[in-house]
């Protein structure tokens, strides 16, 4: 394919912190090539892309979760690759090496953030329009990824040929909107970039209850050790997020399950909704499909794995789930 200009809106100073400005595609399918593609305020995203051997038959483009990175998900990309997919993992604003350094980690704006981190998601996607032509693009998020997947969806939705989502969850309610604003508070009070302890336990410190006793205080994302051990021991992963970037999960997990925003998807749209039945995030997602289908979408499928966790791409039966993926994606490509 031709590729578009990938860093044209990078400013010098940008271009010179970022070894990856210029790097170009590498063919190669278990090795991901960089590009760092401007968002709208020329903010530069670090952008992993898996390129198949032949043409493409669809494009995949990946909304990764919190505390986390595109580059965790190597097991994924090679299953749709090897099905004549590409696949885009970019890191989301303060994640990963989209990051401008470590101390920024978890944070994604001082104004506006989810927006800010939703808008980047649309760079990515149209970045891939642009690069693939015509090819079938459909947007898989996952966790943190899954809100901002569905909320590109309610304005955009006429772009993709599929959404799928993963261990995503259900409008918070009553318990959201007391978690709304005690982040507020915290992030008024301490500043937004606040790495708070209290946040982060009573966000997370809960999810490991139902898997005592404990080995690792991840326990809850996957029966994976090996995973959960290289999780921790990724500077990258597992940090403690800006009180601001809980205040903007909740502004958009609030934004996702409005019945008024989830009404403004096309109703041709398949939706895929993925989750472990141990997973402490998946108290009542089958809501999640039963809202799509009740504002008129078709074709929403709802897959529950029984004694699996959160992270569904690095779980046990991580093969049957990469299968499950690809078999939807590829009944959907043969609808177009």
């Amino acid at each position: 394919p031709s590729w578009p200009s990938f860093c044209s809106g990078c400013s010098e100073q940008e271009a010179a912190r970022s070894k990856w400005c210029g790097v170009e595609y590498s063919l190669a399918m278990n090795e991901p090539a960089v590009r760092v593609i401007p968002a709208f305020d020329n903010h530069p995203l670090y952008t992993r892309v898996w390129l198949p051997d032949e043409e493409p038959v669809g494009v995949l483009v990946l909304a990764h979760g919190l505390a986390e990175h595109g580059g965790v998900y190597g097991e994924l990309a090679a299953s749709v690759v090897g099905q004549g997919f590409v696949m885009y993992a970019a890191d989301h604003r303060g994640h990963g090496w989209t990051a401008p350094d470590m101390t920024q980690l978890g944070f994604f704006a001082a104004e506006d953030g989810w927006a800010k981190a939703v808008g980047d998601l649309g760079t990515v996607v149209a970045f891939a329009e642009k690069a693939h032509p015509g090819v079938p693009l459909f947007l898989l998020g996952h966790s943190m990824g899954s809100m901002m997947a569905r909320c590109y969806a309610i304005e955009n939705s006429q772009q993709l040929a599929g959404l799928a989502l993963t261990g995503t969850i259900a409008e918070p309610g009553f318990v959201g909107m007391m978690a709304h604003a005690l982040a507020w508070v915290v992030s008024r009070v301490c500043g937004a970039t606040h790495r708070s302890e209290l946040l982060r336990r009573l966000s997370f410190g809960g999810y490991n209850a139902a898997f005592r006793p404990n080995r690792t205080e991840a326990d809850w994302l996957t029966r994976d050790e090996a995973w959960v051990d290289a999780y921790l021991a990724d500077p990258r992963c597992g940090f403690t997020p800006a009180a601001e970037v809980f205040v903007n999960l909740m502004e958009g997990a609030r934004w996702a399950g409005n019945p008024d925003n989830v009404a403004r998807v096309r109703p041709g749209l398949p939706v895929l909704i993925c989750s472990g039945e141990a997973d402490p995030l998946a108290v009542n997602i089958e809501s999640v499909a039963e809202q799509y289908r009740r504002v008129g979408l078709e074709d929403v499928t709802l897959k529950l794995y029984p004694g699996a966790r959160h992270e569904l791409f690095h779980e046990i039966n991580v093969k049957e789930v990469c299968a499950d993926l690809v078999s939807w994606l590829g009944a959907h490509l043969a609808r177009i």
